[in-house]
């Protein structure tokens, strides 16, 4: 079955020109069925699969927090707080391990307390501009783009080569010590989490 076997290596290794290979995939699948229900089966699954390509419009409102990454600095009304990134925090964050906090608009999806940083504000990375930023680099697959389409509604999938887990939390500002997260004084923190609700927009600029 040609559709599995795209699927399976495109998994394992994403590969360019998508449109290309599920059209080929798709004439050569429908060619080899006989049966018209197997026939059916496949422009269902195929057609599946072309939606889940095609990019969904993302409504962003005005965002209540606003982080320039390169004076170190978080806005929130009137305040200014001092905030630490990524290890090497230069430039958009493209994958996982690359040590750089993400840059875009990104909405507050989880609230927690308790956590190894103690406070935790979840962002919602990443995005569907990122997943379809690593599709286009060939860092996710067709499979993986389809969860953001069509199978989450709050966080986004935090397992792929993206990489995920970003947030504000705790644990000092005095230099650039995360793996991609803002991360605050204790003080500030504390603040912030009482003030900034779930769904909040948060916008991360260079």
């Amino acid at each position: 079955m040609i559709f599995l076997t795209v699927l399976v290596v495109d998994y394992v290794c994403p590969f360019p020109f998508s449109w290309l290979a599920l059209l080929v995939g798709a004439v050569l699948d429908w060619r080899r069925a006989k049966n018209r229900k197997v026939r059916l089966l496949y422009s269902l699954l195929y057609l599946y699969l072309a939606l889940g390509l095609l990019p969904l419009p993302r409504h962003v409102s005005p965002p209540e927090v606003i982080i320039y990454k390169s004076s170190r600095e978080l806005r929130y009304g009137d305040k200014k707080i001092r905030i630490g990134l990524g290890n090497h925090p230069d430039g958009q964050k493209l994958e996982e391990g690359d040590g750089k906090t993400p840059e875009g608009s990104y909405q507050v999806c989880s609230k927690e307390e308790g956590t190894h940083f103690g406070l935790w504000i979840g962002l919602d990375y990443p995005s569907r501009q990122d997943a379809w930023a690593g599709r286009l680099h060939n860092q996710i697959s067709w499979l993986e783009l389809t969860r953001w389409n069509w199978f989450w509604r709050s966080e986004p999938p935090q397992t792929t080569r993206l990489g995920g887990q970003v947030g504000i939390h705790g644990g000092g500002s005095r230099r650039n010590w995360t793996l991609g997260c803002v991360a605050l004084d204790d003080t500030d923190i504390k603040e912030l989490f009482q003030l900034l609700p779930v769904g909040a927009w948060v916008e991360i600029r260079p």
